[in-house]
């Protein structure tokens, strides 16, 4: 199918000025889904189109590249538990498309209990998505293993297109130990991979965790409090140091303190934010009676006191 966008303003990655910018009037021609030509007035007969194709008027109209949300979890099975979120392939992707976002990333977890193995999880993964998404994917791999059959396996899982490797400081079940750390990141910085990275401190939390239990305290307006900035920030540098030192590129998923970003720059690693951290306050958690709500805003890393947010 050939598709031509006509005389619309297309946002541009301009390589020369290093920034977006608005071109007005402009055409975008798409052939099989793919942009083929972008420019003002295209000539589709030197693109090899003699007859009419269908043409969209855009006059007035913002085009935009399609969105990259590197971070989702679809049908997916987490930690420990198993637990399954939510939305599957069908309806996460398609409130993706709905809302601009054409591509989005998601994670492979390989059964701890039974050891499976991270190309069998990749194939049974990237099968799921192929059956279900209405949108481009690409995948992350969980390192939630670290013995030598599994990190053998790296440079096969590179090869099928999945270079960057989600480590989880925090939660037993899926987490690793500094001990696990430092070979992962030498094997994954031999075959050029990246380490992505949930940044918390595993005895801090359940150390508070504790306290919060020993009181006979449940509700979830008590997370935020389990979950202090000071451990998120003692988990970027001890994370980064080990970079460092095995010399492994590192990217930090979901930083919720503008302190923690600063920290992870200065150890040359890259990091995303949320929005729910940038636009919500812990008030909308840790100050909320009603259990529903509080519950409803709870997540690790939590929601931090406004200065952070």
């Amino acid at each position: 199918m050939v598709t031509l966008l006509k005389g619309g303003n297309v946002v541009l990655y301009s390589h020369e000025r290093g920034k977006n910018e608005l071109v007005p009037c402009c055409d975008v021609l798409i052939e099989g889904g793919k942009i083929s030509a972008v420019g003002p007035d295209l000539d589709l007969s030197k693109h090899g189109f003699v007859t009419p194709i269908e043409t969209i008027d855009c006059s007035g109209k913002l085009i935009t590249p399609g969105g990259i949300d590197p971070h989702v979890h679809l049908n997916y099975p987490q930690g420990g538990y198993r637990n399954f979120s939510a939305d599957n392939w069908y309806t996460g992707t398609s409130a993706a498309v709905a809302g601009g976002t054409t591509t989005v990333i998601d994670f492979i977890e390989a059964d701890r209990v039974s050891s499976e193995s991270y190309s069998s999880a990749l194939d049974k993964r990237k099968k799921e998505a192929e059956e279900g998404a209405v949108a481009d994917f690409t995948l992350h791999m969980t390192m939630n293993m670290t013995d030598p059959t599994h990190l053998s396996e790296i440079p096969d899982i590179i090869s099928k297109g999945v270079r960057s490797f989600k480590i989880y400081l925090a939660y037993d079940g899926i987490r690793l130990t500094s001990a696990q750390l430092i070979p992962a990141l030498e094997a994954i910085a031999r075959h050029k991979g990246i380490a992505i990275v949930h940044a918390e401190t595993h005895d801090m939390i359940m150390s508070e965790q504790q306290k919060v239990k020993s009181k006979g305290l449940s509700h979830p307006k008590h997370h935020c409090g389990c979950h202090p900035a000071i451990g998120e920030e003692l988990a970027i540098h001890a994370f980064g140091t080990i970079a460092q030192h095995t010399d492994c590129d590192g990217h930090i998923v979901h930083i919720s303190t503008d302190r923690g970003s600063t920290i992870a720059h200065e150890y040359g690693c890259t990091w995303e934010v949320c929005l729910h951290h940038l636009l919500l306050d812990e008030s909308r958690s840790s100050g909320e009676d009603d259990f529903i709500r509080s519950a409803c805003h709870s997540m690790s890393p939590p929601l931090r006191p406004l200065s952070d947010a």
